[in-house]
């Protein structure tokens, strides 16, 4: 019997893939963030969030050494643990190398970051020896964990992954997980539990799928009201806090117990949901239109209900947090139009949520120098009246803009709607508007927003958030009315090709005045509630990088898709901070850039489309890809055959 000769392990790959892996342990230690991540404690006693970067870092070379033995797909499981454990070692010996280095010199003159406590921590708190040995060890475990995870199938590699990330999203969401647990009582279970029940047995019985969605949107509804005013009968769900979370120094961490059955049933439910997802997505994407409009209108309410509902069990920092999250994803949706639906890059869309805030502070607030009394209105103006300003002031602004780049596109579109941004924030800085303005002094004292009964102040952060969930929603209506419309239909047109479009009859120069006109118009209403929840407005809050912020939202949470927006928000301002307002991960905060550089690169890299992109957007990217390696090849065919020649 023959016996198959075993594929050779391209030693190279296996070595780049370790030194890779030491070069990213040298980094994210020199920079700091492993010792600022480890005031960060994911599991307690045994593990901070800086061991857990260096451990991912360790797995992930193993895994990438591990594909380097896959030369063919035949290749023994031996040679790829064993690559997977090499490429693990190598990468161990940077690291050791490092340790050795900072142990031995006194850099911390150039190298800042480089101070007693990450030597420590580097070291583990032994002596340098521990740290070299514990550097090699946990390089070779590590890239020998890695290379297990790439023997394991699909299935169970996204299962082990998922539940690792749960654990991580437990731990990291404390401050949100305990703020709702602590306003939980049994009388929520009871008035969730009953008709949650009631409206899936209902659901099941009928057949329609908006009806559950409407039952369980009542059962949330009925379900808050019982935990707000069932309290004589409510049993306190802290116990769940104390089983979940320790206290310590530097915050709360999750219980090893805790993060053990989180990793267990995480795991279960992606292993037993694998079936009925996959039935899921077949479903959805075999539905008729209507009925997936009536899903969608489902969807909306479990939305609407949410976001009316869920501000009630929060504290006043996650409702901040959510508040700012609201407003970058209005500016979200307003450059979503410009670019994913126009495909106009736009650099100077912080211009535009500019005019919108200093339009509302200069109509509103007593200390404006610009009056005017035309007899039926007098400023300064409330926030309602002030808003048909706000936006005839925004659409103006699009005008402005949009027309002398009518025949840009690609790069110089960039640069230039870039110096108009730059041009609106130095306008609202200059002596010469200071008189309108206010300068560099900015302007204060901007009033609350007038419901009649009531007021929504800029310090109340669960009023504020309402504020701008009614923009949202109205932003996302606009939306999601325009990109099936016929003008919506001429922006994807002239996005694919523009010469095209002209060609088939669109009209370049109104289609694209249309786009930034509508862009600005949303991002203004985005400046008006920013004036409102400060109450002070600065031309320094204008800059560049809300733009290239807002720009980052909508690439890594799906260009030309309305849940993809809101879900870059979420992830990108929610999780990781704006540019002034921290995240839930407080520890990100100096990393920010860093990171945001890193995400860009990365879904340039492996995804395009963002983490929730729409399917024609996506299928666009995709037939670009693939007529560019066609392409390719068709290239290096012809190249070859001159050369044969």
């Amino acid at each position: 019997m023959a016996v198959s000769e075993a594929p050779p392990v391209d030693r190279r790959k296996v070595l780049r893939a370790g030194l890779l892996g030491g070069l990213g342990f040298v980094f994210v230690s020199t920079i700091g963030m492993v010792e600022t991540f480890s005031t960060k404690n994911v599991i307690d006693p045994i593990l901070s969030l800086g061991y857990t970067v260096l451990m991912s870092i360790a797995v992930w070379t193993g895994y990438r050494g591990a594909k380097a033995a896959a030369v063919d797909r035949e290749a023994r499981a031996a040679e790829r643990i064993l690559s997977g454990a090499a490429a693990g070692l190598v990468g161990g010996l940077v690291g050791a190398i490092y340790v050795v280095w900072i142990n031995t010199f006194v850099v911390r003159e150039v190298l800042s970051n480089i101070s007693p406590r990450l030597i420590e921590l580097l070291n583990f708190g032994g002596g340098m020896g521990s740290g070299i040995t514990l550097a090699i060890v946990g390089g070779l475990v590590g890239g020998a964990v890695g290379a297990l995870l790439s023997l394991a199938s699909p299935l169970m590699r996204r299962a082990l992954i998922g539940a690792f990330l749960w654990v991580l999203i437990v731990g990291f969401l404390e401050v949100v997980i305990s703020q709702i647990l602590r306003e939980l009582h049994l009388g929520f279970i009871v008035g969730l539990a009953i008709p949650s029940v009631a409206a899936l047995v209902l659901g099941r019985f009928l057949q329609r799928g908006p009806a559950l969605v409407f039952g369980l949107l009542a059962a949330v509804a009925l379900g808050i009201y019982s935990a707000i005013n069932l309290e004589s009968v409510g049993l306190s769900m802290t116990f769940l806090i104390d089983f979940l979370y320790e206290s310590r120094v530097g915050g709360r961490a999750l219980t090893t117990p805790a993060a053990a059955v989180i990793f267990v049933l995480a795991f279960v439910l992606v292993v037993v949901t694998e079936r009925p997802r996959k039935r899921a997505r077949a479903r959805i994407a075999a539905m008729d239109p209507e009925e997936r409009q009536r899903w969608l209108f489902g969807g909306v309410a479990v939305f609407l209900g949410l976001g009316i509902f869920l501000p009630m069990l929060l504290g006043s920092v996650v409702n901040e947090l959510l508040a700012t999250t609201g407003i970058f994803l209005l500016m979200g949706l307003g450059l979503n139009i410009v670019i994913g639906y126009a495909g106009l890059l736009d650099l100077g869309y912080v211009a535009f949520f500019a005019v919108g805030a200093y339009t509302t502070a200069i109509l509103t607030s007593p200390l404006s120098k610009v009056s005017f009394d035309w007899g039926f209105i007098a400023t300064p103006l409330n926030f309602w009246e002030a808003m048909p300003f706000v936006i005839v002031a925004a659409a103006i602004a699009g005008i402005i803009v949009g027309t002398p780049v009518i025949r840009m596109r690609g790069d110089y579109l960039a640069i230039v709607t870039l110096g108009f941004g730059e041009i609106a924030r130095i306008l609202f800085l200059s002596d010469w508007l200071s008189g309108t303005t206010g300068g560099a002094q900015g302007i204060s004292r901007i009033p609350s927003i007038p419901l009649g009964f009531t007021e929504i102040k800029g310090t109340d952060q669960q009023m504020i958030f309402y504020a701008v969930f009614f923009f949202v929603l109205i932003a996302a209506y606009i939306s999601w009315r325009l990109q099936d419309s016929r003008i919506g239909r001429s922006w994807m047109a002239m996005r694919e090709d523009e010469q095209v479009a002209e060609t088939m009859g669109v009209n370049i120069v109104r289609a694209k005045l249309q786009a930034f006109v509508i862009g600005a118009i949303i991002a203004s209403f985005s400046g008006a509630v920013f004036a409102v929840k400060f109450g002070t407005i600065f031309p320094a809050s204008f800059s560049l990088i809300v733009s290239i912020t807002v720009l980052v939202v909508i690439i890594v949470g799906g260009m030309g898709n309305i849940p993809g927006v809101a879900v870059g928000a979420l992830v990108m301002i929610g999780v990781l901070g704006g540019r002034n307002s921290p995240g839930l991960l407080r520890e990100f905060e100096g990393f920010k850039l860093l990171i945001y550089g890193a995400l860009l690169i990365l879904m340039m890299l492996k995804r395009p489309e963002g983490l929730l992109p729409s399917r024609r957007r996506a299928r666009e990217l995709h037939q670009d890809e693939a007529l560019q390696d066609v392409w390719l090849r068709a290239a290096a065919a012809g190249e070859h055959d001159e050369d044969g020649s």
